[in-house]
C-alpha cells in the first residue's frame, strides 16, 4: 500500500513539473510567433530605400513649382499645401532612421550591434 502511495505522489510531482516545462513552452513558443510577425511586419531595406527616394522625388517637385516663375498661384499653394501638410523630409527621417536600424531588434540586439559596429 505504501508503494502505491510512493508511486502516486511521484506521479503527482512529475505531472506539475511537465505542467511547469509546458507553461515555459508556451512562453517561448509566445515570443517565437512575436518575432515572426515582427519580422513579417518589417519592410525590406529596398523598399525603404525605394520610398525615401519616391519621397524625395516628390519633395524637389513640389519645391521646383514653388520656386517657378511662371507657375499659376493655385500650382504653387497646392505645392505648399502639399509640402506642409505631409512635412515629408519628417518622413523620410524617419525611414531613414528605421533602414538604419531595424525595429525588429529589442534593445538588446541593439546594444550589441551597436556595439560590433562601434
Amino acid at each position: 500500500m505504501s508503494t502505491l502511495l510512493k508511486q502516486a505522489k511521484k506521479r503527482e510531482k512529475a505531472k506539475g513539473k511537465v505542467s511547469i516545462e509546458r507553461a515555459k513552452l508556451d512562453e517561448v513558443v509566445k515570443k517565437k510567433n512575436v518575432i515572426a510577425e515582427r519580422l513579417k511586419s518589417t519592410k525590406t531595406i529596398d523598399d525603404l530605400n525605394e520610398r525615401e527616394s519616391e519621397l524625395w522625388q516628390q519633395n524637389a517637385k513640389d519645391q521646383a513649382i514653388i520656386d517657378a516663375t511662371d507657375t499659376s498661384p493655385s500650382e504653387r499653394e497646392a505645392a505648399e499645401a502639399r509640402v506642409e501638410k505631409e512635412t515629408r523630409s519628417s518622413r523620410v527621417w524617419k525611414l531613414r532612421s528605421q533602414i538604419e536600424k531595424p525595429p525588429c531588434l529589442s534593445k538588446k540586439e541593439s546594444k550589441k550591434s551597436s556595439k560590433n559596429t562601434a
